[in-house]
């Protein structure tokens, strides 16, 4: 049995403006587990493996006190040197932590598999995810080169398409130039070995010598996945959104992508040129934003147009939770629009070129989808949530100082503690399964959440009728419920049905009067049920305004329901009437 490890290594800062303190994270996670499982951040499914020192060695001094150790260090020599030390620090950790996995130290190991049963295991690694940034120093290339293919970037007469046909970058490839500079220059410091390799022009930055990979059987451009949080949906936040705001001007932009309706979604009701930080969310619903906004735009040619609308085609497609060969025949397709039309935002003076690594990231995406699965398997945003709930939740339970091993402490606690309530759930889960005539209930409950507190509450049922006459079908509603409630009490149907027919108002003698003053939600949580096992579940949040509220806002919406709880003290929406507000 192989275990497939998968690594995923992260900065992130515990403090900012107070010390700065970094935290480089490496987590790890096997490639066995269910995708779905893995992608739960509190399932367990990943483990803390290693805390990597991180340092900007910024005091760096050269001892020069002897005659012979004189080296006298140019300017740019003297800047990079602190890099070059960050990144040799970085890849003697790894080599430390991933020495089991290398080919001359793998071995077979006995675990106790499912059934019971004892298998031979060894580990291998398959994937590492990581954002761009260490991206390239996990691969040794160039921050302007790619760290999966050869592309090198040409400032003229060069098209999206010469970088994307490029031949892979292969870790043998790279390890052939360092030993090439190394042999020939066996003398040379550090910082003069990377100045050598750069000569080169083949997009190895030389920065390290020996990488961590060197002794393992697969190079970077096999066990790195393209990112699809970082490499898809921020990449287009940070350059093809800047591109139409610049083309139609950031104002036209912000009041198109305020007039759109709310849908469930981030609605940007300021624009986006205001935002001071965006998340994922945020850079995933500006896709579903964008093409509508973009729509009949002034400057915007019939190639630009055509050209982002293969881009969103692009994202949207490598996000599906099940592709197939017609599929990746589309995604083909949608990259040929993209190549034939992206000049033109070249011609439109928006790009000098279009060279951009997340760009030609995007171009790997259908060679990851073949070797490893759909895209969300590798996404940094299970990562990114892990350090809320590791790291930055144990740094605050520490004085402060000396944090690490009170953190490493305490985490050892917490899996202990998880691992036996695990398995005291999978215990009973057993027992209660071995009982008769009785099975496990695996549905989840998919429908309506409102929150603890109303936002209006005991409002007079009078004055919404007042305000607007079609809220008067509320008052039928409401007789409706009340008559068959107490008919299903008696067990009398046929009454029932009689007297929960027709139209009634304020002074008929089924209006329950304990409904005189209602709590009334603007908005509620929907949670949809997935299409099937291989999609998840989906929730979105209905907003509802009165008529009130459509004359004060800049949107001027039509249809939006208001829904009126009529069991305040039972838990959830149990009976509720909709009724219909057009604004003005």
């Amino acid at each position: 049995m192989i275990q497939a490890v998968i690594l995923a290594s992260d900065e992130t800062h515990l403090t900012n403006f107070s010390g700065s303190k970094v935290f480089h994270a490496l987590y790890m996670t096997l490639g066995n587990i269910y995708g779905h499982i893995r992608r739960q951040p509190q399932s367990g499914a990943w483990v803390l493996l290693a805390i990597l020192p991180s340092s900007s060695f910024t005091q760096t001094l050269l001892n020069l006190t002897s005659p012979q150790s004189y080296v006298k260090l140019n300017k740019n020599e003297a800047a990079s040197l602190p890099g070059i030390l960050k990144q040799h620090l970085y890849h003697e950790c790894m080599a430390i932590v991933i020495a089991p996995l290398s080919y001359a130290k793998r071995r077979p190991h006995l675990v106790l598999g499912p059934g019971n049963k004892i298998h031979s295991s060894m580990a291998c690694l398959v994937g590492y995810i990581a954002d761009m940034k260490e991206q390239f120093m996990i691969a040794c290339v160039n921050p302007k080169a790619c760290p999966i293919c050869l592309a090198q970037p040409r400032l003229h007469n060069s098209t999206i398409q010469d970088h994307c046909t490029a031949k892979p970058h292969t870790g043998s490839s790279t390890l052939d130039v360092l030993y090439r500079v190394r042999n020939a220059h066996p003398d040379v410091p550090i910082w003069k070995f990377r100045t050598l390799v750069s000569k080169e022009k083949c997009g190895v930055s030389g920065y390290v010598e020996h990488p961590f990979w060197e002794d393992l059987d697969v190079g970077p451009s096999r066990f790195i996945y393209q990112d699809l949080l970082h490499g898809a949906h921020k990449f287009f936040w940070d350059h093809p959104c800047k591109w139409i705001a610049s083309l139609i001007g950031t104002e036209c932009l912000d009041r198109r992508m305020s007039l759109l309706p709310k849908e469930g979604l981030h609605h940007f009701k300021s624009g986006i040129s205001k935002l001071k930080q965006a998340s994922g969310r945020e850079h995933r619903d500006l896709l579903k934003y964008i093409a509508p906004a973009l729509a009949g735009a002034p400057r915007v040619t019939p190639q630009f147009r055509d050209f982002i609308l293969a881009l969103l085609h692009i994202i949207m497609i490598i996000q599906l939770p099940m592709l197939d060969d017609n599929i990746l025949g589309e995604l083909d397709k949608h990259f040929e629009v993209m190549y034939a039309n992206a000049d033109e935002a070249i011609s439109l003076g928006l790009r000098k070129n279009l060279w951009i690594p997340k760009l030609m990231a995007l171009t790997h995406f259908h060679q990851d989808i073949q070797l490893g699965g759909v895209s969300s398997n590798w996404s940094s945003e299970t990562p990114e949530t892990l350090h809320k709930l590791l790291p930055k939740s144990l740094y605050g339970q520490t004085n402060h100082k000396d944090y690490h091993i009170p953190m490493l402490e305490m985490l050892t606690v917490h899996e202990t503690k998880r691992v036996r309530h695990e398995y005291i759930q999978w215990r009973s889960s057993i027992q209660s399964s071995q009982l008769p005539n009785q099975s496990l209930d695996h549905t989840q409950n998919y429908g309506i959440k409102i929150a603890q507190r109303p936002h209006k509450q005991g409002v007079a049922i009078t004055s919404l009728t007042a305000k607007s006459g079609s809220l008067a079908g509320l008052i039928s509603a409401l007789c409706k419920f009340s008559a068959k409630a107490q008919a299903d009490a008696t067990a009398s149907t046929s009454t029932a049905t009689h007297q929960i027919s027709g139209t009634y108002d304020l002074s008929s003698p089924w209006f329950p009067r304990r409904y005189n003053n209602l709590d009334l939600w603007w908005s509620y949580r929907l949670t949809i049920p997935p299409f099937n096992e291989f999609y998840e579940g989906e929730t979105r949040t209905i907003w509802c305004k009165t008529v009130e509220d459509h004359q004060k806002s800049k949107w001027k919406g039509y249809g939006s329901c208001v829904f009126v709880l009529v069991h305040p003290k039972r838990h959830g929406i149990h009976s509720m009437s909709a009724t219909t507000l057009k604004g003005p």
